[in-house]
């Protein structure tokens, strides 16, 4: 399974608290580079190369909120735990690897690229935990302290993965209540084509 290799990105590059997190295609920018900052106790604060840090908007630990790089003030909404083992302390703090980016006041939220869209540009908020691949970041050292953090997310989704897209919570169904309201509407009008040909 081959993911859209889309990393993690700050909006326009910007340095400005409050910047929306967004995934994009790498193009090896400042706004593209993370640093894993020992917070103790396995917690990390993931800092960008612009020199702010990951943070969800105004504290609010809860399904759907953004998330967005602001000043380090360290707070529970900018402490990270990456679901794996943890290496040792080095250059490179963090394996390379496959994680889930749990909050560190509520394990159940999660990084999640919205809509699981595989789209440059698509936000990126916490959500509820479920384990799917809009929630999985590959993490690769490029030297320096820094990674790219990539979206686990598969060029092609499987049938699962289009069902849960489907399934994760009535925020996030619209795309999926456009397709069921298009489908209604190709039944309709084979109804109509066949009622005037009968």
């Amino acid at each position: 399974e081959v993911s859209t290799g889309k990393v993690l990105d700050i909006y326009n590059g910007n340095s400005t608290n409050g910047t929306n997190l967004q995934t994009f295609s790498w193009n090896g920018t400042d706004a593209q580079l993370w640093k894993f900052v020992d917070a103790g106790n396995g917690k990390y604060y993931i800092r960008s190369k612009v020199g702010l840090v990951i943070d969800i908007a105004n504290g609010t630990i809860s399904s759907g909120t953004n998330l967005q790089i602001y000043n380090a003030n360290f707070t529970n909404a900018q402490e990270w735990i990456l679901d794996s083992n943890r290496a040792n302390e080095s250059e490179q703090p963090v394996k390379d690897g496959v994680y889930l980016f749990e909050n560190m006041a509520n394990k159940n939220q999660t990084f999640d690229v919205q809509n699981e869209s595989m789209s440059s540009g698509t936000n990126v908020q916490i959500y509820t935990k479920k384990g799917i691949s809009a929630q999985r970041f590959r993490i690769a050292y490029v030297g320096n302290g820094y990674y790219r953090i990539i979206s686990d997310l598969p060029m092609v989704r499987s049938q699962q993965e289009q069902m849960s897209r489907c399934t994760r919570g009535m925020e996030q169904m619209h795309s999926c209540g456009d397709l069921f309201r298009l489908v209604m509407e190709v039944i309709i009008l084979f109804l109509k084509l066949g009622k005037q040909s009968g």
